[in-house]
């Protein structure tokens, strides 16, 4: 019989560790940690819609096939949607709108962009006043209104549509122009003590998370990035959380995208009972990253959407035309300068 010597023995040594190492729980949370999330991120409430954490339009879909009957059935019956008719509707109460091509990165004009701003008013109140806009006294408010109610945004000739989102508590006026003449209206309302009423439908969202709740025992559900860095995986590109989870976690997990997020965010549904680690590592490595903020706990988002709304709505600025910022030359610009609505 030889026996092993020298730089061959050691070689053997460490196989054994290895084999021994990789049948223990340590490899296990050696190989979570070297998962680097990055928290999910939600844009801050804006006066353009389009940026707003809607629930209705992240569940309105046609569910994959592979996801579980429990968890389809449980997504649908998350938003509740309740329509009111209110004959005397308080204009002043919107604060985002549906539509404008002065939201977002858009190359239509250089103009104060509404996407950056918190509210429809503070938007218009950012505007500076020109011979086809503006809010400066009662004629303004006469042709603002004129506007909006016969030319384009709010049509007198029918009830004006309104969402309302409980979960932000927020309401959107829909429209498909006019954007600059209805904010400069609500600017008007709330810095001019004016008021201004109409007939509305309005739709009322809600969150109802009963389904999901019932859910907690059979499956972790939680919201995260859908890129991470997993060196292991992968020297150089990121890779996505369900190829790292079917790595690491669990042969079976279920996503589905938040399109309304900054960076991509999924949500992610993974069943306890096809963990292929010990429950005990999975969730300290879960509660670790809850701490962390890289992940958030789905439920969590349900019942506390706001306050993860926390990012400001930023891009490339590639051109901005601006008026007057010392406001005292304000009916001389109103009078040379042009802006044009929509």
């Amino acid at each position: 019989m030889q026996i092993e010597t020298g730089k061959n023995k050691e070689k053997w040594q460490h196989k054994i560790i290895r084999w021994l190492y990789n049948g223990t729980p340590y490899l296990q949370e050696d190989n979570l940690y070297t998962l680097q999330l990055t928290p999910p991120k939600f844009y801050k409430l804006s006066a353009d819609a389009g940026l707003l954490f809607d629930w209705h339009h992240e569940l309105q879909r046609s569910y994959p096939p592979y996801l579980p009957n429990d968890l389809a059935e449980a997504l649908k019956k998350l938003v509740v949607t309740e329509k009111h008719e209110i004959p005397d509707f308080d204009f002043s109460n919107i604060k985002s709108l549906s539509a404008s091509k002065s939201f977002g990165p858009s190359l239509w004009s250089p103009s104060i962009n509404g996407s950056w701003f918190a509210d429809a008013a503070s938007w218009g109140q950012a505007m500076y006043p020109s011979d086809n806009l503006s809010g400066l006294d009662d004629s303004d408010w006469e042709q603002n209104i004129w506007y909006i109610e016969n030319r384009e945004g709010f049509s007198k000739s029918r009830p004006i549509t309104v969402n309302y989102f409980e979960w932000l508590n927020r309401y959107v006026g829909v429209q498909s122009g006019g954007s600059h003449h209805t904010a400069m209206v609500l600017h008007q309302i709330k810095n001019q003590k004016r008021s201004y009423k109409r007939h509305a439908v309005v739709t009322k969202y809600s969150l109802n998370s009963e389904g999901l709740a019932n859910l907690l025992d059979n499956y972790c559900m939680f919201v995260a990035s859908r890129k991470l860095h997993a060196p292991k995986l992968s020297d150089s590109d990121d890779v996505t959380i369900d190829q790292a989870v079917s790595e690491y976690i669990s042969s079976n997990v279920y996503t589905l995208a938040i399109h309304r997020s900054v960076n991509d965010a999924v949500m992610c549904f993974i069943p306890y009972k096809d963990l292929k680690i010990g429950n005990h590592v999975f969730q300290q490595w879960y509660k670790n990253q809850i701490a962390r903020k890289t992940i958030i706990p789905l439920l969590d988002l349900v019942d506390n959407t706001l306050e993860y709304c926390t990012t400001p709505y930023m891009h490339e600025i590639h051109s901005c035309h601006l008026g007057d910022p010392t406001r005292t030359n304000d009916k001389i610009a109103k009078s040379i300068s042009t802006v044009s609505s929509g």
